[in-house]
C-alpha cells in the first residue's frame, strides 16, 4: 500500500495531495496540465516539496534519494541506455545476474527478437516494451507509468496493460499509472483517482469517479 502526502507549487500550480493506493491498479485520471506528472515524481523522489511524505508498505521513504525508494517510473519517452543492447537494459538493473530472468521478460513482452539489438534502431513500441520489461526486472512493490502507453496502438496497449496484470498477479505489487485517456482507464483500473484544481476529488470505481462523463462512457463500455 502506498500512502502520500503533499504540498509544493509547480508552476502557477499549488497541488494539496493525500492519497492512497490500495488496488493493484490505480490510475490518476485528470486534465493535461493538473500536475499528474509531478506527482508521480514526487513518490519516485525527483522531486520533493519539504512536506511530502511518501509511506509504502508501512516504510517512510520521504527522505531517501530516487536510487534508494527503488520505485521505477516509466515514462511515453522510454528512457534505455543507449549503449546498451535491450538484453544489456534489462540485465542493469539485476547487476548483470538472474540472466534466465531477463530473457523470460524478453519474452513475456514479446521483444526476446531484439535482445541483442540498441535502443536507437528499436520501433517505438519495442522501446517501450523493453523499458517497462526493464522496470520490472528490479522486482518493485510500486510501479509508476506515467503516459507510458500513450501512443501506442490498441492491439499492442490492450497486449501490455494484459502483460501488467499477470505482472501484479504474480508478484502483488501495485501499479499508479497516469493517463487523460478514457478508453485506457476503463482498460486497466481497479480504482481511478480523480484530480482538479491541484487535489483528489474522489476515488473509487471509474463509472462512478468518471460519472459525468457517462456518454462517452457507455460509448466505450458497448452499452
Amino acid at each position: 500500500m502506498l500512502e502520500l502526502r503533499l504540498r509544493g507549487e509547480r508552476g502557477r500550480r499549488t497541488l494539496q495531495i493525500h492519497l492512497r493506493v490500495t488496488q493493484p491498479w490505480t490510475v490518476l485520471f485528470g486534465a493535461s496540465g493538473a500536475g499528474k506528472s509531478s506527482i508521480l515524481r514526487a513518490i519516485a523522489g525527483f522531486w520533493q516539496p519539504p512536506s511530502t511524505r511518501v509511506v509504502l508498505d508501512g516504510k517512510d521513504l520521504s527522505h531517501l534519494s530516487p536510487d534508494r525508494r527503488l520505485i521505477p517510473l516509466v515514462t511515453h519517452h522510454a528512457a534505455l541506455f543507449p549503449n546498451m543492447t535491450a538484453r544489456e537494459n534489462l540485465l542493469f538493473p539485476l547487476k548483470g545476474k538472474n540472466t534466465d530472468f531477463a530473457d523470460e521478460l524478453l519474452r513475456r513482452f514479446q521483444v526476446d527478437h531484439v535482445r541483442d539489438s540498441k535502443p536507437a534502431i528499436l520501433s517505438s513500441g519495442e522501446r517501450q516494451r523493453v523499458a517497462l520489461a526493464r522496470a520490472i526486472a528490479s522486482r518493485p512493490r510500486l510501479l509508476l507509468l506515467d503516459e507510458a502507453l500513450s501512443g501506442l496502438d490498441l492491439p499492442l496497449r490492450t497486449q501490455l496493460i494484459h502483460e501488467l496484470k499477470r505482472w501484479q498477479a504474480d508478484s502483488g505489487a501495485c501499479i499508479l499509472s497516469v493517463t487523460h485517456n478514457l478508453s485506457e482507464t476503463l482498460e486497466s483500473a481497479d480504482e481511478v483517482a480523480r484530480l482538479e484544481d491541484g487535489r483528489i476529488t474522489q476515488t473509487g470505481p471509474a463509472r462512478e469517479v468518471l460519472s459525468d462523463r457517462r456518454d462517452h462512457l457507455l460509448h466505450l463500455l458497448g452499452n
